[in-house]
């Protein structure tokens, strides 16, 4: 996550939320506000239909469940917390929220059956090149280190 900063440092160079930048709204490396965090509409309490992403698949591959963390919204939070981890390599902003779906799914039993793996899904071999890095398979990574399963990387594969 992000390096511990001396006072003198907070003083001079305060943390920023990522999306309205706030300043010294950051706590517990959090890279968001508690006013932004609180935007983030979740996808995975129960009840939510996630029928959409299950269609975008169908045929494709064959999933029994999914699982979204948060809606995206046109220039929303979740669009902020996209750009920076994409296209800005702030890769702690995709181990933070990795951890925290991993805890999430755990703590709300969102998974019917204990998944044997997790395999984070490739980028496009030009994104990756562009980018310097996948973004799933650090997100995934997180998640799986959080539920203490198996994650397979593609550079294994």
């Amino acid at each position: 996550m992000r390096k511990f900063k001396t006072d003198l440092e907070e003083l001079f160079f305060p943390e920023e939320c990522l999306h309205c930048g706030a300043k010294n709204a950051i706590k517990n490396n959090i890279p968001l506000c508690f006013n932004c965090e609180l935007q983030l509409e979740p996808g995975w309490k129960k009840g939510r239909n996630n029928e959409l992403l299950m269609n975008r698949f169908k045929g494709i591959i064959g999933l029994e469940h999914t699982i979204i963390q948060y809606y995206f919204s046109l220039d929303g939070v979740s669009q902020s917390i996209i750009h920076e981890a994409k296209y800005k390599k702030q890769t702690n902003i995709l181990k933070h929220y990795g951890f925290v779906m991993g805890k999430k799914i755990e703590a709300n039993d969102l998974l019917p059956n204990s998944p044997d793996l997790i395999l984070p899904v490739p980028n496009n071999w030009m994104k990756k090149l562009i980018l310097g890095y996948n973004q799933a398979e650090i997100y995934s990574h997180e998640i799986a280190k959080s539920l203490k399963i198996k994650h397979l990387s593609l550079i294994h594969i």
